[in-house]
């Protein structure tokens, strides 16, 4: 069984024309080159390598890159953008055109003739805890062949989230560095690419072999609405910083950026709630 919903919250940014792919090289963690047709994670930094956004990407042609990413922001985001385009011939426009589909259990290999992208699942533990199926995809699709369809878009984020997969969004811009919510464990950071914006804190970030504070899988027992950058407290005291969170069948799964040796911790709350370590897919070292 498939569940399908459309992700209201997310929008497509379209990078066109011959300087599309070596400007996106230039400004992400991501490698594109010869990466046509698949969905890739990417970071975009700030020179100081903190997180502006995360999209997701897809290399249709080497002047033709679709990103998705999260609307509330997203012009500001765009605006930065291209104030770096200096004399590249690159156009960054929102494809007001195409929308975001979220695809929870079965993934189908395409959708009304679109691809369909299919992503990592969550480890068992993490399934049960968050009531989810085993599955998950994104597919960009034209507006007009949007399905009917009323299912909530907090599943897929739920789906996501057991997955270890961070979004970064309008309330923890520039809080995180790529590592320190785990987003090269998830594919999404190249470190033999040429050079990026912030590459150099990355890079050192990387090279020092161990990051002090990483994302952390949590579930609380019942439902809690906390927005992404909010504090989450061991004994009444600040201990980390909600990635994101997903609160749907009377519980909540919860990325929470933590300090190593709290990964596992079985003290932190949100509002009040006990959260409940669970295993991430990943593993936070790499060969």
């Amino acid at each position: 069984m498939t569940e399908t919903m459309i992700l209201d919250t997310l929008a497509v940014v379209r990078f066109s024309q011959k300087d599309a792919l070596p400007f996106l090289q230039g400004q992400l963690t991501q490698d594109l080159l010869g990466e046509n047709g698949r969905l890739l994670a990417a970071g975009y930094c700030s020179p100081k390598g903190r997180l502006i956004a995360t999209p997701r990407l897809v290399v249709e042609s080497s002047d033709s890159v679709l990103a998705i990413l999260p609307k509330a922001g997203l012009e500001s985001i765009v605006k930065r953008l291209r104030m770096y385009v200096l004399r590249s011939k690159v156009t960054i426009a929102v494809d007001e055109s195409l929308a975001v589909l979220g695809f929870v259990g079965a993934v189908p290999e395409s959708f009304e003739g679109c691809p369909v992208y299919a992503q990592a699942s969550g480890l068992p533990a993490a399934l049960i805890a968050g009531a989810l199926p085993a599955g998950r995809a994104l597919a960009i699709v034209p507006r007009e062949k949007l399905p009917q369809i009323d299912s909530a878009e907090s599943l897929y984020w739920a789906a996501s989230i057991a997955a270890g997969d961070p979004w970064v969004f309008e309330g923890t811009r520039e809080l995180f560095v790529p590592q320190g919510i785990n987003l090269e464990c998830t594919g999404g950071v190249s470190f033999t690419k040429g050079c990026y914006t912030g590459q150099e804190i990355v890079s050192r970030v990387e090279h020092i072999g161990k990051t002090a504070r990483r994302a952390a899988l949590f579930a609380a027992n019942r439902e809690i609405d906390l927005a992404p950058g909010a504090d989450i407290l061991e004994n009444g005291v600040p201990a980390g910083i909600l990635v994101q969170s997903s609160a749907r069948a009377g519980r909540t799964l919860m990325l929470v950026q933590v300090e190593l040796d709290r990964v596992s911790s079985r003290g932190l709350t949100a509002d009040g709630e006990a959260l409940h370590p669970l295993p991430l897919p990943y593993r936070y070292e790499r060969a």
